[in-house]
């Protein structure tokens, strides 16, 4: 935002422009590169903007040349704003955080799966439930908590949904920390991108057993 008349390119305007909150870890990176002699550094900081005042975030990127005895003689590299992305990051950690504290909230179990279908979150009620930490169950090791006799169906769901990209929904038992199964019903589906690829599954559990116990109750009356 300066006018190539009132800029030297000196270290003092390239300071000037900094935000007050990054200027000592940008000079302490700086100072750290110049004793060990590192040629390429890589720094991520808040400007504002001369002519707006409007604060941006950039990545700097430099190649620094030192003399036979060490000190730094020059460095050459180049700024690019990267400000939509910080703020794209952003965005997805708020909605990541809001969606977590929702699924907190639910009554069901609420799980995530990365593209490939593997677990990568589960709410407390899973915990609860299961009576394992969640780092527990990631992956396939959820597998494990399913009734012997429901393992192929499930994984057969699992690899048709990701193979088809379209929702998962079945039907099966679930072991609880008393040792005890109870029927479940997990649905999942994919949540994409502007460019239509699954970034993840979200998909909820519920608990089924009651219902189950019923309708079988009531067809051994009828029969």
């Amino acid at each position: 935002g300066l006018p190539l008349s009132k800029t030297t390119s000196a270290y003092e305007d390239w300071r000037r422009c900094i935000h007050p909150g990054d200027v000592s870890d940008c000079e302490a990176k700086l100072q750290d590169a110049f004793e060990h002699r590192i040629e390429e550094l890589s720094m991520q900081y808040r400007i504002l903007r001369a002519d707006t005042g409007e604060l941006r975030w950039v990545e700097s990127r430099c190649r620094i040349f030192y003399d036979k005895q060490g000190p730094p003689l020059r460095l050459i590299g180049a700024i690019l704003d990267i400000t939509d992305g910080i703020l794209a990051e952003e965005a997805i950690r708020e909605s990541e955080a809001r969606f977590r504290r929702l699924a907190e909230a639910m009554p069901q179990i609420v799980y995530t799966c990365g593209p490939d279908g593997l677990i990568d979150y589960a709410n407390q009620q899973w915990v609860e439930y299961v009576g394992v930490p969640v780092e527990q169950c990631t992956g396939r090791k959820w597998i494990e908590a399913i009734h012997p006799d429901d393992i192929e169906s499930v994984e057969r769901w699992e690899r048709k949904s990701v193979k088809t990209e379209q929702p998962f929904d079945t039907e099966f038992r679930l072991r609880g920390k008393d040792g005890q199964y109870r029927w479940h019903l997990s649905r999942a589906i994919p949540i994409r991108n502007a460019q239509g690829r699954i970034l993840k599954w979200i998909g909820t559990s519920t608990d089924i057993h009651d219902r189950k116990q019923a309708e079988a109750e009531r067809e051994e009356l009828l029969t």
